[in-house]
Parts: structure tokens; sequence; C-alpha cells
């Protein structure tokens, strides 16, 4: 008995354009959950003059294939502000911001992969 496959090179590269789009949507959610984040940083960081607030930016730390988002600013004394220091209490903008938008990132990634 002899059985012939064929159309395996049309299903292998079917298979990975949908892999491929199913990545790149849950990277779209991670992206779009990172923005939430830093606009609610950006909303609850104590400001005095605003140079805080405005340098709160998102970094793409993303290597090969792995994405790698970071929230934060690049101040010297931002840290400062979000943990305290000896002289002054902490006033933390980002731990928050994350709490208030992460838990809806898997959820989020989810409908992005069904969606579209």
């Amino acid at each position: 008995m002899r059985v012939t496959v064929t159309g395996q090179r049309d299903m292998q590269r079917n298979l990975k354009r949908a892999t491929d789009k199913m990545i790149n949507r849950a990277k779209s959610a991670v992206h779009e959950s990172t923005d939430e984040i830093r606009q609610e940083a950006q909303a609850i960081v104590p400001v005095a003059t605003g140079t805080l607030q405005r340098s709160i930016e998102i970094i793409d730390e993303s290597k090969d294939s792995k994405t790698q988002l970071v929230v934060g600013s690049k101040l010297e004394y931002a840290p400062h502000v979000e943990y305290g220091t000896s002289k002054m209490s902490p006033q933390p903008y980002l731990t928050p911001a994350y709490q208030r938008v992460a838990h809806k990132l898997r959820s989020k990634v989810a409908d992005n992969i069904r969606s579209r």
C-alpha cells in the first residue's frame, strides 16, 4: 500500500502565516497595555515642574523574537520619587499604574488573537 500526501508545503506555509499573525496580535496587545501603563503613570505621578511626568516613556528592550517593553523615566531622581529615600517618603506612580493595567493584559492578548 502506498500513501501520497499532497499540500504539505501549503499547509506549513499557512500554519506559519497563522502563527505569525497570532504573535503579531499578541505583541500588539502588549504594546497597547504598555501604553496604558505609561498614560496611567503620567496621570498619577506627583507633579512639581512636570519634568518627571513628561519623561515617562516606553523603552523598547526587545531582542530577537522576545518582546520586552519597559515603562519608566531616565531621570536620575525618578527612582527616588517611586521608592523614596532616607529623607523623602515614597510617592509611587509606576507600581500603581502597572497594577491598575496589568490584570487586563492576559484578556487583552486573548481578545486580540481571537478578534482580528
